[in-house]
């Protein structure tokens, strides 16, 4: 395990059953993804995902904060990247 995927665990993501690829869940169904590449020493993609309707200023909230959550973890993956 390189020292990009160590730190993908150690920010709480989790290996996916598809290859290459990790996910952090947060409340209300959303997640993020991380697919790296095939030598797993960068990152090919991110992306995140909502699978809840937003019928309640909390969804957004939570959403939001899944976001930003993204976004520092982006931050701190980046200088892992080989």
């Amino acid at each position: 395990m390189n020292k990009l995927e160590e730190m993908l665990i150690e920010l709480g993501y989790r290996i996916s059953i598809f290859q290459n690829r990790y996910i952090k869940y947060y409340e209300n169904d959303n997640y993020i993804l991380v697919q790296l590449n095939s030598d797993k020493d960068e990152i090919k993609f991110h992306h995140l995902y909502c699978q809840s309707s937003f019928d309640r200023q909390e969804h957004i909230d939570s959403l939001q904060q899944a976001f930003n959550e993204m976004q520092k973890d982006l931050e701190i993956l980046k200088e892992c990247e080989e």
